[in-house]
């Protein structure tokens, strides 16, 4: 983003002892707002005083993990769960207070109420691989994001990513036709686990 471009430019980089030692005026310079310049020298001090603070996080379990972040002013359980999906990839992570997901998932398979329970019993059936489900509903909702590393294998047809996005131009519903391709995603991770 333009941001961390003007910030890493401000700062010469971008490294926690640089974020530390930037001080408040720099990072504001760089189009922070108080509370995230705020959050980010916590961050920042955080790791230039107590690097131990972060170790081991790959042998720790997924709610161990969250419960530490969110320790640290300005991280909640949002933020950490995408640490767990997009840091240490983890395959069991649903984040609930994801809004676009949520939504998504309550829209794509019909959801009554009470949605967040329905949408928790939806989710059974995607197993221990929910990071891998929530990752094909942010794709089907936003055919233009970062493609993840299994995208490319499980993905292939480039015919479906263009009648997505004709769909979603025609607000249709976009998971009529592709409902099982969550579940066949899932299935193909199984076949073939990553190291996760």
């Amino acid at each position: 983003s333009s941001v961390l471009k003007k910030l890493k430019l401000n700062i010469n980089g971008f490294t926690p002892k640089k974020v530390y030692l930037a001080g408040n005026i720099k990072l504001k310079n760089s189009g922070l707002s108080r509370q995230k310049v705020e959050y980010l020298t916590i961050l920042a001090s955080k790791f230039v005083t107590n690097p131990n603070y972060f170790y081991g996080f790959r042998n720790m379990t997924d709610e161990d993990v969250i419960k530490r972040l969110c320790e640290l002013k300005g991280i909640g359980e949002w933020t950490a769960q995408m640490y767990l999906m997009f840091q240490l990839n983890r395959p069991n992570i649903m984040p609930l207070a994801d809004i676009g997901f949520v939504n998504s998932a309550i829209k794509m398979y019909d959801i009554k109420e009470p949605k967040l329970e329905n949408l928790l019993k939806v989710s059974e059936k995607w197993g221990c691989y929910k990071t891998v489900a929530v990752w094909y509903i942010w794709r089907i909702i936003d055919p233009e994001v970062v493609q993840y590393w299994f995208m490319k294998k499980v993905i292939k047809d480039k015919k479906i990513i263009k009648e997505i996005k004709k769909k979603r131009k025609d607000k249709k519903p976009v998971f009529d036709k592709y409902g099982d391709q969550i579940e066949e995603g899932i299935d193909y991770i199984k076949d073939k686990p990553p190291h996760w």
